[in-house]
């Protein structure tokens, strides 16, 4: 078993750029005795911040042993740290802010039946640095409410805003603006930088999540609400919305960059399905301009093609989903509508889900149903089918082409 967190990025314009999936942090800690063992991530936060308020945490997973008590210090002066063992974190957030400097932690924890241990670490603010997010709250209102809908739409829980993924965003935000480039990489020494990488940034500003999405897009339109919609309808950028998982977004926006960020836990619930669009007003017809190219993998399909379909199955021990079934039918004639494929058998940009392609635009206002069968690899070696049956329509004028890139 590995310990790790994830980044993923995403990007949205005329052309995208291709998502990735970077396993962030791998650092197990074997426990003394041979029958038990503990896995540990890297401390946090770490280096130079910006943020005057930082997520001071420790991510520890342990069998075989049994917690009796653990205490933490700042500076050497006991705070009021708490145990989650959901996220099986260990954390402390200042109810003030910190003086610029060098910041010392020491997290004391002890198993029942084994002597203490003792963990330090420590950490510098920088000057001037901020205590919360800045940016305009109506928009990251607006982001949030968009996101949400979808979501709900989905049948999956709403997530909140949080001012660290939102500072984040706002200041990756800026600094595209400020350079004019799109890019989820940030040049060292150029006004604005805070981290070459998402991972650096989003310590940067003291944030600690198992897993963390980024989705930029450029575009003339500012509203916060247009740019959720353009990144969903994208289908390799609608993943992170899609993921049960998923707790908390920050946004941000400097003239014509967005930035969408997307915090979740790791998972710890049974797999299950989930699938997407559902409801009404599903646009008929989606334009493409993504990067990699959906289509890429199949040949004589061109654009525009019907609305991207997306299924998976996400859930604890989940490694790999590959399709076995997908049909589409316009329910009131019962047609089928030919379906182009992508599985992570094929896709290397996908891995829980599986993604349905309509050859050609479908009809506006009509009720269609689709019917997916998905194979769910699982860590222990097994695996298991899963099945969902559902209805959508699409909106009863115009196709809705979406445009979307990443």
């Amino acid at each position: 078993m590995a310990a790790w967190r994830q980044i993923r990025v995403c990007f949205l314009i005329g052309v995208i750029i291709p998502l990735l999936l970077v396993p962030f942090f791998t650092y197990p800690t074997t426990a003394e005795a041979k029958s038990t063992v503990i896995y540990t991530w890297p401390t946090v936060p770490s280096g130079t911040i910006g943020m005057t308020r930082p997520d001071i945490q420790m991510k520890m997973s342990y069998s075989g042993l049994e917690l009796s008590g653990y205490s933490m210090s700042l500076n050497k002066k006991k705070v009021a740290a708490s145990y989650n063992r959901k996220t099986e974190s260990f954390t402390y957030t200042p109810s003030s802010d910190l003086a610029p400097g060098k910041h010392e932690v020491s997290l004391k924890i002890e198993f029942k039946g084994y002597t203490p241990k003792t963990y330090n670490w420590s950490f510098t603010v920088k000057p001037n640095a901020v205590a919360a997010a800045s940016a305009d709250d109506s928009s990251q209102k607006e982001a949030l409410k968009a996101i949400n809908s979808l979501r709900k739409s989905a049948g999956l829980s709403p997530v909140v805003l949080n001012e660290k993924l939102n500072l984040t965003a706002s200041t990756h935000a800026k600094y595209q603006s400020v350079h004019g480039v799109l890019s989820h990489l940030e040049t060292p020494g150029k006004k604005g930088f805070t981290g070459r990488s998402l991972a650096e940034r989003a310590s940067y500003f003291g944030y600690s999540s198992n897993r963390i999405y980024e989705d930029i897009s450029m575009q003339s339109d500012t509203s916060a609400a247009k740019t959720v919609s353009d990144l969903y309808d994208a289908p390799y950028h609608r993943i992170p919305f899609l993921d049960p998982d998923l707790k908390e977004i920050g946004y941000g926006r400097s003239g014509s960059y967005h930035v969408l960020l997307f915090g979740a836990g790791e998972s710890k619930t049974a797999p299950v399905p989930v699938v997407s669009p559902v409801g009404e007003s599903v646009p008929a017809s989606w334009n493409g301009h993504e990067s990699p190219d959906p289509l890429r993998i199949h040949t004589g399909i061109s654009y525009p093609i019907g609305y991207p379909i997306m299924a998976g199955v996400y859930g604890y021990g989940i490694t790999k989903v590959v399709p076995v079934e997908g049909s589409l039918i316009e329910k009131s004639t019962s047609k089928r509508v030919s379906l182009q494929t992508n599985g992570a058998d094929k896709d290397s940009h996908l891995s829980r889900e599986v993604l349905y392609l309509p050859a050609t635009p479908l009809k506006a206002g009509t009720v269609y149903q689709m019917k997916v069968v998905m194979k769910a690899y699982l860590s222990d070696g097994s695996s298991k089918l899963y099945s969902k049956q559902w209805t959508f329509q699409t909106k009863g004028t115009g196709t809705g082409a979406a445009k979307a890139a990443k």
